[in-house]
């Protein structure tokens, strides 16, 4: 029953980090870039029976732009303006905001630009996408010094 007082959030946990030959199996061959986007993407609905969200948003719910989980809460804290004044991680799921994924076991970095393989320190840049080896540099190092204060943070807490 569709309840106008209730919003629905949904979302998967994770990607599908299945082997290449399984992707293979489910999608057919594909590029290393392919198979690192088919094992970081996660789907995320989120449903308003009222259509109050709708009105908000001017009718945008949808983009196309890199999220994570962790841009779920600031992406509810904005659309409700909810008056919350505590550390938010993330950002807006709905902006334009450049964010990041990575893989913590490999380090592979993916943004909207372009995918960073750590092992072999290589980077593919997305088909019409325009970002020179620089700025590309600047933005792994600045990921790898939140990676560190990230594992810093974890292991004090641990130690708690």
């Amino acid at each position: 029953k569709n309840d106008p007082n209730t919003v629905y959030v949904l979302y998967g946990d994770h990607g599908s980090y299945l082997t290449k030959k399984e992707q293979k199996e489910l999608f057919g061959k594909q590029s290393t870039l392919e198979f690192e986007l088919n094992n970081t993407r996660v789907p995320g609905i989120i449903f308003d029976g009222s259509g109050t969200l709708n009105s908000l948003t001017g009718g945008n719910m949808e983009n196309s732009k890199l999220r994570s989980q962790i841009d779920l809460f600031t992406t509810i804290v904005d659309l409700f303006d909810l008056n919350y004044t505590g550390v938010r991680l993330g950002v807006n799921g709905l902006s334009d905001e450049l964010t990041f994924t990575y893989d913590p076991n490999t380090f592979t970095i993916v943004t909207d630009d372009y995918v960073y393989y750590a092992k072999n320190d290589k980077y593919e840049i997305f088909s019409g996408h325009s970002i020179d080896k620089e700025t590309i540099k600047k933005q792994v190092e600045k990921i790898k010094e939140y990676k560190l204060i990230v594992d810093i943070a974890n292991r004090k807490s641990l130690l708690c």
